[in-house]
């Protein structure tokens, strides 16, 4: 008692009982020290009231009033110290009201990460599916193309044909139907470069989404499997020691960047790997935390650090030894 985790309590207040004398004798009243005078509670001469009880005189006050300054100060120091007990109280109770906030804060932060990228993919999901709609298009609009290549063939069979009894027109309609065809195939070999350029978009979309799935933990339709966040938090965990030995080298402000990518890295891997393995919540170290004090937070048994230890294996070092910014999964 004395010292919460935000700082050093309320020392108790010197002096007497305060501005309040009503407190002091209320006090002094429970724990019987003074009579309760007579002009303020039922008179010597008035009957008892049904069901209560008459303040009784004991021997001493019988006899007379005796000096009540040692009494009285002990009790002054004995209301300080539960004055002091109950500041430290409220002021440990507020503490651990603003940590629950803070990792209820977080972990919406970290659910409303995973909505973006569901959104993500969804989206993904939709451009992927129009490119498909796309490549039906243009598939279906080259067979057109080919019917009618076609029909123009026949039709130049034709007038092949007729060549002898129009040879005034021979030459017009030459040209006319080799513009024709050279459109045809001008616009046959646009659509198959539009073809082709679907085709690419459509593996691109591919791979970005196949990238996405990876990052997504199985339950929320992803391909990430509780080994892989596991593994990707243990080279998130070396990297943030990496940075944190760098930025205590005397590092530059691009080490503390570096510092602060590598806590959210890892804070984003540890997420995943909680969402998949069930877990209570997720927890960010501060300075001269131990696994003690964090499973006395989380379970008020300080005996439980052992399940947190296993819980995070692959991101601890040295379970003696947290370093600031690291993010634990508690079981």
């Amino acid at each position: 008692m004395g010292q919460t985790r935000g700082g050093q309590g309320p020392a108790p207040r010197p002096g007497g009982c305060g501005a309040s004398g009503r407190w002091c004798a209320l006090i002094l009243l429970a724990v019987g020290m003074l009579p309760l005078p007579l002009g303020q509670g039922a008179r010597a001469d008035e009957p008892a009231v049904a069901g209560a009880a008459r303040p009784t005189l004991s021997s001493e006050q019988v006899r007379g009033p005796r000096d009540p300054a040692p009494r009285v100060e002990a009790l002054n120091e004995r209301i300080h110290g539960l004055e002091g007990k109950l500041l430290e109280s409220a002021a440990a109770r507020k503490a651990a009201d603003q940590a629950r906030m803070e990792a209820e804060r977080r972990l919406a932060e970290a659910v409303q990460e995973s909505d973006l990228l569901r959104e993500a993919k969804t989206a993904l999901e939709t451009r992927l599916k129009d490119a498909e709609e796309q490549l039906a298009g243009a598939e279906e609009q080259i067979r057109r193309l080919g019917a009618e290549t076609a029909a123009q063939a026949q039709r130049g069979a034709a007038l092949e044909g007729q060549l002898e009894e129009l040879k005034g027109d021979r030459q017009r309609l030459e040209e006319g139907y080799q513009g024709r065809l050279h459109e045809a195939e001008l616009s046959q070999a646009d659509l198959s470069a539009e073809l082709a350029a679907s085709k690419t978009a459509r593996e691109a979309l591919a791979d970005q989404l196949k990238a996405l799935g990876a990052l997504v933990p199985a339950p929320a339709g992803g391909a990430l499997t509780l080994e892989a966040a596991q593994a990707q938090s243990a080279a998130a965990a070396a990297a943030l020691r990496e940075a944190l030995a760098r930025v205590e080298a005397g590092g530059t402000s691009q080490a503390r960047e570096a510092l602060r990518e590598a806590e959210q890295r890892l804070h984003r891997n540890q997420f995943a790997a909680a969402q998949m393995a069930d877990a209570r919540g997720l927890y960010q170290v501060r300075p001269a935390d131990t696994l003690v004090l964090i499973a006395r937070h989380f379970y008020g048994d300080g005996s439980r650090w052992r399940a947190i230890r296993e819980a995070n294996r692959d991101v601890l070092a040295d379970a003696n030894r947290l370093i600031p910014g690291l993010t634990l999964v508690i079981p």
